[in-house]
């Protein structure tokens, strides 16, 4: 079987936490259990086109819809893609603040299209907050929001806009490539 895991970032190149902390877990795991894993990210100083990881082949791209268009070039037919991503709904100016690279605005609304026009099978999505899912995710994430408010990026607590970003809502979108 083959994975491939569409990412915001990935854990290398200067990106070391987050998203890209968890997909490289993820990716390590299902190694172990004989999956061949791909990895999709965007591309970073000193990046490759095409690397291996950890024995994950990492893609890098420019674009979300060079992103899809990848993803269905390496998938076979009934390949996995995995997108998990920061939600722009909740996120805000959050969104662009904490990394350079959140270009491409995402939300579930924008990438199941996305995903759809692309020959892909939209399976299930979920959204994430902390270590809460689906409803509850989107409560933390918005008391979160509201209670936190005043930490920002640019702050000098670090730490409360770590701990704002960690509860802003995520999501994951799971395809499945149709034939």
């Amino acid at each position: 079987m083959r994975v491939c895991l569409v990412l915001s970032e990935f854990f290398a190149w200067g990106k070391y936490g987050g998203f890209g902390s968890m997909a490289r877990s993820l990716g390590n795991g299902l190694k172990k259990r004989g999956v061949e894993v791909w990895a999709i990210a965007p591309l970073r100083r000193g990046q490759r086109k095409r690397e291996a990881i950890d024995g994950i082949t990492v893609l890098g791209y420019p674009g979300s819809r060079v992103l899809t268009t990848e993803a269905w070039r390496v998938l076979q037919p009934g390949g996995i893609l995995y997108i998990a991503s920061p939600d722009y709904l909740h996120w805000k100016e959050d969104f662009y603040n904490c990394d350079y690279s959140h270009n491409n605005v995402t939300t579930v609304r924008r990438t199941l299209p996305l995903l759809h026009n692309s020959g892909f099978k939209a399976l299930k999505h979920v959204y994430l907050s902390g270590f809460f899912t689906g409803r509850p995710a989107t409560l933390a994430s918005y008391l979160v929001h509201w209670g936190l408010r005043f930490a920002d990026g640019n702050g000098l607590d670090r730490k409360l806009y770590k701990l704002k970003l960690d509860f802003l809502r995520r999501f994951i979108v799971i395809g499945e490539k149709q034939t």
